[in-house]
């Protein structure tokens, strides 16, 4: 395997120790294939792939030529019993290449035997293995943390110094072997990167670590991205008021710092704590325990204070007005925060709904009654018997209407603008609406009845314009490529794409490959596109990578990522037409 290294790792490498202690004398043998054993403590799991079947071709004209590294297990009355320490891909090469000829009771293989005893075996197996570059990065990280159990944390020095190895890195690879194995199989599928699991780890619930991977999976988040997202969820430990009184913070695992220094890697900003229900718990007994001070320094009024994240939206009702006296005496007479300690809401009622109703809302039924004893019993029934004569008589004024009245072209710009996201309705707010009665901080209060005051005073000129400019807006309301939540806005894809179809676009002919799509693919992902379209076959690509790269000419599969997309975009290859099916189908 190819030398990790970190931006603190020294370039040079110390010399390969895979050779047992006190070494036994090796001899040259000719084994046959039927005397040999498979290692089962070998952490390379897959044999197959192009690689696999290269070899599998060499063996087949020219034999094996590297002797495979064997161990004497037993000498009984069958014959004597082999089992490999290095070099199985050949094996199973040979094994296949010699039933494919019919005669692998004779065959035989070029072998290095040498006697050893077991420990000395799986290290040898361990660490000729990790010196290779065909490892899998999972069965890379099953084989550090398989040697670490068996040999002990100790250990981990000395595979670093054996195979080169940073033993940050080493520590980095094992720590996500905690994950759900379905997303240990992600990752090995290239569908996430490792950095993807280092956040994931840090996240203590099993439950939420698939939930995020869900999210990052559905979202097609980057590492950036889904960071920001645990983080949002995360306190940071600066502003824990429990800091000083609890000792075991500072070297708790989910402290983010001591994250940083064992994993050698800058984790967060500040300290943050990945287990929030310690931090609530902790955080809550602190509030507890002083009050009094806490209550001052935040200037509340209130009897107590309970968590945002840990009460449901309809748990608590807001008090708009005055506090009556009665309220300032109940327990249910709180304030909301959030985990850090800042306050949400000063004062609000946790207490009964049809308590808070009586006090605070008027139009109540229970202050209802008590304000007037003739009220209606069923307070809807106005509205409703309203309604349905609107629902007769609306359409029947409508259809004396000519198509360019202003009146229905009114009409139709303020359905519009009802049906449409909020921030639509802002944006008309901001743009038609005279700035100096619409303070910025009350933009979220704007509602379609004040939009209405001011479109009935446009004339059919204007009506028009802004009708075109409202529609271009409603179309691509919630326009989201990352998102999978389709309908979010007021129009979906669907209909973003035949409009556009409509007006004139064509896909085929217009779209063009470019580094944001092509950054959103993982690498084999950009092989099968490069396949479809025949990208590496073109000279231009191949002098690419030869003259720019540095790389042989057709050895497209030892590129990374980033190197095929600059090979894609920059060596000059046609594009034009050259459209994904997931583009052009909807």
């Amino acid at each position: 395997m190819k030398t990790k290294k970190t931006k603190n790792e020294s370039t040079s490498v110390k010399a390969d120790k895979s050779a047992p202690t006190q070494a036994k004398p090796r001899t040259f043998q000719e084994v046959r294939l039927t005397e040999i054993r498979i290692n089962p403590l070998n952490p390379r799991k897959n044999f197959s792939g192009p690689k696999y079947d290269e070899l599998l071709a060499s063996v087949r004209s020219k034999g094996v030529i590297v002797p495979l590294l064997l161990r004497p297990l037993s000498d009984n009355a069958i014959g004597k019993v082999y089992e490999i320490i290095a070099g199985e891909r050949r094996f199973r090469a040979a094994c296949e290449a010699a039933k494919e000829s019919g005669s692998i009771e004779n065959a035989r293989i070029p072998a290095i035997v040498q006697e050893m005893t077991d420990d000395d075996a799986y290290d040898c197996m361990t660490v000729e293995n990790l010196q290779r570059e065909d490892l899998t990065p999972l069965e890379e990280a099953r084989a550090f943390k398989l040697y670490l159990d068996r040999k002990g944390p100790d250990a981990l020095q000395e595979l670093a110094e054996r195979t080169g190895i940073n033993p940050c890195y080493i520590r980095r690879r094992t720590a996500i072997l905690t994950l759900p194995e379905k997303i240990l199989k992600s990752w090995e599928d290239g569908d996430i990167a490792h950095g993807h699991l280092e956040q994931l780890v840090r996240v203590s619930d099993r439950k939420e670590q698939t939930e995020f991977y869900d999210m990052a999976i559905r979202q097609d988040w980057s590492v950036k991205i889904l960071k920001e997202r645990i983080e949002s969820r995360t306190p940071k430990l600066a502003c824990a008021l429990f800091l000083k009184d609890v000792a075991g913070c500072p070297t708790c695992p989910k402290n983010t710092d001591v994250q940083r220094n064992l994993f050698g890697e800058d984790v967060a900003t500040k300290a943050l704590c990945l287990d929030p229900d310690c931090y609530r718990q902790h955080q809550e007994c602190w509030i507890d325990a002083n009050w009094p001070k806490f209550k001052s320094s935040r200037k509340l009024e209130t009897n107590g204070a309970r968590f945002r994240e840990a009460t449901r939206w309809d748990e608590h009702h807001n008090i708009y007005r005055d506090v009556q006296e009665k309220c300032r005496t109940c327990e249910h007479f709180l304030s909301i925060i959030t985990l850090d300690g800042k306050v949400d809401d000063k004062i609000s009622c946790l207490g009964p709904k049809k308590c808070h109703e009586t006090i605070y809302n008027p139009k109540s039924s229970a202050a209802r009654k008590a304000a007037d004893p003739n009220a209606p019993h069923v307070p809807w029934h106005g509205r409703f018997f309203r309604e349905k004569h609107y629902e007769a008589l609306i359409p029947a004024l409508e259809t004396h209407l000519p198509d360019d009245d202003p009146r229905i072209l009114r009409v139709i710009l303020l359905t519009m603008l009802e049906g449409a996201d909020s921030e639509i309705l802002k944006t008309f707010a901001r743009k038609y609406d005279e700035p100096k009665n619409i303070p910025k901080e009350t933009w979220h209060q704007y509602e379609t009845a004040s939009a209405w005051r001011v479109i009935e005073q446009f004339d059919a000129a204007k009506l028009m314009r802004v009708l075109r400019e409202t529609a271009v807006h409603v179309l691509l309301d919630g326009l989201n490529i990352t998102s999978q939540e389709y309908h979010r806005g007021a129009t979906s894809p669907l209909m973003r794409h035949l409009v556009a179809c409509h007006l004139g676009a064509d896909l085929q002919k217009d779209w063009r490959m470019n580094e944001d799509y092509l950054d959103k693919k993982t690498t084999k992902e950009i092989h099968a596109i490069a396949a479809q379209f025949d990208f590496f076959k073109d000279d231009k690509a191949k002098a690419y990578l030869y003259e720019k790269l540095g790389k042989k000419r057709d050895r497209f599969d030892l590129c990374k990522k980033a190197e095929l997309v600059k090979v894609i975009l920059e060596s000059g290859i046609d594009l034009a037409g050259k459209v994904p099916a997931e583009i052009l189908h909807q």
